[in-house]
């Protein structure tokens, strides 16, 4: 929700420039809390539930946990991914049944099988 404001952590060399202008992020950006540290003092490591933005000034992390509960969309996405496999299944057997394969128009065959491809891919995304 747009409420919902999350704590950043920017890290940066230009520290006091970015200090200077934390009430800007936190109106432009919707931002909750705005901690700058100096760079180095993060140790650069990426923290489970977290995101980091990476520009050439600064490295800005943001807890997602803050702004999205992530149980709900562990769940979402499984579910997801659940109708995709049942759908690449049942595909699957469509394209492996050869009255298929022989009677449909070459085109619509060739479709089905970018089709699969397709959600394969998708699989291949939501299981990562």
């Amino acid at each position: 929700p747009p409420s919902k404001k999350a704590a950043w952590t920017v890290e940066t060399p230009h520290r006091e420039l970015f200090e200077t202008h934390t009430e800007l992020f936190r109106a432009l950006a919707g931002a909750g809390d705005v901690k700058v540290v100096s760079t180095g003092l993060q140790g650069g490591s990426i923290q489970d539930g977290t995101v980091q933005i990476v520009t050439s000034g600064a490295t800005v992390t943001l807890p997602l946990g803050q702004l999205v509960d992530l149980e709900a969309e562990r769940a979402r996405l499984a579910k997801e991914l659940a109708a995709a496999q049942e759908e690449y299944g049942a595909l699957e057997t469509k394209l492996n049944n050869p009255g298929f394969t022989r009677k449909a128009p070459a085109k619509i065959v060739a479709a089905e099988r970018e089709r699969l491809a397709a959600l394969r891919e998708r699989i291949e995304r939501l299981t990562q």
